[in-house]
């Protein structure tokens, strides 16, 4: 990729970019993640007028030009506008990578978050791994989204105790991935503060508390 390669020519991102779209309509689902991603990460990456690769000192100047400014213009909305054909056949990865930019970027009309983007959330949340969930509470927060009380209170806050078979109660946390939920759920309550989670971070606190004295008796035990 170019950016692992910490390539900064200007024409080589450009050329790039105009050649992605060309071939959009070739691409899979995962593609589509892929290159929102990678454009939406190299938005600070600049370029350079003598060296087609950055050099470990040119990484401290700051007189180049932004990725921006050589990119096609609507570059993400165009990628944006085949993005309803290919979200249903996107991993749980790829669909949250999705959901960052889109969120970011202010990216994305109504009718591709309510048909593809919620109801693919709805269906795969239990299945999250605990960084899948926790990066999409967030981006929902940044996004505001709390108009709908059946999708967090029957399906996103189902995960605080229902496995990902759907069995209720059965959803088991290490003291350090019921943190890390925990801390996304108050942060969405911080973002929305209308957003009724409290019986969600009970659910999820019984886990820190678990911790908490697991804790306590490793330490007895040494003492001793």
């Amino acid at each position: 990729m170019l950016s692992k390669l910490r390539i900064r020519s200007a024409p080589a991102w450009e050329i790039t970019s105009r050649r992605l779209l060309f071939l959009l309509h070739k691409y899979r689902a995962r593609d589509f993640a892929i290159i929102l991603h990678l454009f939406h990460h190299v938005k600070e990456v600049e370029f350079g007028d003598e060296e087609d690769v950055i050099s470990p000192e040119a990484l401290h100047q700051k007189n180049w030009q932004s990725v921006s400014d050589v990119i096609p213009e609507h570059f993400f909305e165009r990628v944006v506008s085949m993005l309803p054909m290919h979200i249903p056949r996107m991993t749980n990865q790829d669909l949250v990578r999705t959901l960052e930019v889109l969120v970011a970027r202010e990216l994305g009309g109504q009718r591709l978050f309510d048909h593809y983007i919620y109801m693919k959330i709805e269906r795969n949340v239990l299945k999250f791994d605990v960084d899948q969930y926790c990066r999409t509470v967030r981006a929902l927060a940044d996004k505001q989204f709390v108009q709908d009380s059946v999708f967090w209170d029957d399906y996103v806050f189902k995960y605080a105790t229902n496995d990902s078979n759907g069995k209720e109660g059965k959803r088991v946390f290490t003291y350090n991935q019921a943190k890390r939920v925990w801390d996304s759920l108050v942060y969405l309550k911080l973002r929305c503060p209308t957003i009724d989670l409290k019986d969600t971070l009970k659910h999820v606190e019984v886990w820190l508390d678990q911790g908490d004295d697991a804790g306590a008796d490793k330490q007895k035990l040494v003492a001793e």
